[in-house]
């Protein structure tokens, strides 16, 4: 079984170049402090900023998103009556990611909905690991906002390898989501 991170199925080779800007001191000290903190060179903490920046913060910008932490989500999400949880996810599947999908890779496709969950993992709600049984593709999802949260995301999963007429088996714990298909 091979096992992948979102991260490095993107492939961490790519050509690279020289450039000179000028940052405040302020901002380059901070860098400076969250390299260290990481345990990354202050290179790869600004590769990982501006990739960040150009990949995810625009297309978030440009499709419109609303910053939320994780208590006020966990609030949202207990005050949502059971019966209604399960239907939340199609709603959810149904536009946004359809045209982030189409905005990223032109197409709505099984490896649009992998790299639009790539996307949506580098977010903070969910981490994503990939891998490869004999005969199934597995993708495990974890998070830390509970049972409800898993039951909306198994519907929200299903809907959005629905799209594609892929009707994947789906397990769920109180912190985490399995695919298989």
């Amino acid at each position: 079984m091979v096992d992948m991170t979102a991260l490095d199925s993107e492939g961490l080779t790519r050509a690279s170049v020289v450039g000179h800007f000028r940052v405040q001191k302020d901002v380059y000290d901070s860098l400076e402090d969250e390299a260290r903190t990481r345990r990354v060179s202050l290179n790869t903490l600004v590769n990982q900023v501006l990739s960040s920046h150009i990949r995810d913060d625009l297309l978030w910008e440009e499709m419109g998103y609303v910053k939320l932490t994780k208590i006020a989500f966990r609030a949202f999400l207990s005050r949502i009556p059971d019966d209604e949880l399960n239907e939340l996810g199609p709603v959810l599947a149904k536009d946004t990611p359809s045209a982030m999908m189409l905005a990223r890779k032109g197409v709505v496709d099984l490896d649009a909905i992998l790299d639009y969950l790539r996307f949506r993992s580098r977010s903070g709600w969910f981490s994503m690991h990939e891998s490869k049984g004999d005969r199934k593709n597995i993708l495990s999802f974890m998070h830390d906002f509970g049972p409800r949260e898993s039951i909306l995301l198994r519907s929200y999963f299903m809907s959005l390898f629905g799209l594609v007429d892929i009707h994947p088996t789906i397990t769920t714990t109180s912190s985490s989501v399995m695919i298989e298909y």
